[in-house]
């Protein structure tokens, strides 16, 4: 990885707890938890946000810590700024990148003081899917932004354009997929968020899911 630019001052001037680092990113190795190398020391990556596209190779920001916590006062301030923030910057959200999706997090308990909704915007590439699973413990709405997705809900399935979602009870089975020719980019809203048992039940290689889509295009 290159670096691209000096990290840059929190507001007002005062020590910060994270800090911003561009780098270009030719491989997908930088994710939340890795330590880059940022003004001679190995810092943990917090998040990491995708900037712009150019070929071969993509910039990213990576918000890093630029100290360590320093014991009960550290957790304290960012306790507190997390309880204070109410708005939310695309530079302030979490990106992560999942199984199935690219996925920009802006509502969950480490971004904002949530109690009922968490919210993600997720971009899926064509081919891709998240096959048949359920959440046993939470409703969800996907709201499609941009693209199309083959949307399914138990065994009935429309597709979705923009401007158009999807209500999904708790543990009822879903799966999103894209065979378009373009990514499909959306909002997907669960609540509550603190919900017991498993966030997610995969259940895309059993029957009657298994075999649900025959004839359709394939995604993986």
């Amino acid at each position: 990885m290159e670096r691209l630019a000096e990290p840059v001052q929190s507001p007002g001037g005062r020590p910060a707890t994270t800090r911003q680092v561009l780098w270009r990113w030719e491989e997908m190795g930088l994710f939340p938890g890795k330590s880059v190398i940022a003004e001679g020391n190995p810092l943990p990556v917090r998040r990491v946000v995708v900037r712009a596209e150019i070929a071969p190779a993509v910039v990213v920001m990576a918000v890093v810590r630029s100290r360590e916590p320093t014991g009960e006062m550290s957790q304290k301030e960012d306790m507190s700024e997390i309880a204070e923030r109410r708005f939310v910057t695309a530079a302030e959200s979490v990106t992560e990148l999942s199984p199935f999706t690219l996925n920009a997090w802006l509502s969950r308990p480490d971004i904002v003081p949530c109690a009922g909704l968490l919210m993600v915007r997720a971009t899926m590439d064509p081919g891709r899917c998240h096959p048949f699973h359920h959440h046993p413990a939470r409703e969800e709405i996907i709201y499609v932004l941009s693209g199309q997705a083959e949307q399914w809900c138990g065994d009935q399935h429309r597709v979705l354009k923009p401007g158009e979602m999807l209500l999904i009870p708790k543990g009822e089975v879903h799966g999103t997929y894209n065979p378009f020719r373009e990514p499909v980019v959306f909002l997907a809203i669960l609540s509550p968020v603190d919900a017991e048992g498993p966030a997610m039940v995969d259940v895309s290689t059993e029957e009657p899911w298994a075999g649900l889509r025959q004839g359709f295009t394939p995604c993986t």
